[in-house]
């Protein structure tokens, strides 16, 4: 886990929809819910990037 108070986002992906989220009770939450986890990242900026990633990825897959 991060322990330096770092905001962590994590990038999720299911069939409609890509996700960013910062909370570790929402990123459960959409596990359990079979969505899959695409990265994280440390600072808004990649996140995005990440994002911006995975929703070109699914749009080709």
């Amino acid at each position: 886990m991060n322990c330096n108070n770092q905001t962590t986002y994590y990038i999720f992906y299911d069939e409609l929809t890509v996700m960013m989220v910062t909370d570790v009770d929402e990123m459960c939450e959409y596990l359990a819910d079979e969505a899959i986890l695409y990265g994280y990242a440390y600072n808004e900026d990649m996140a995005r990037t990440l994002m911006a990633e995975c929703m070109s990825r699914i749009s080709v897959g």
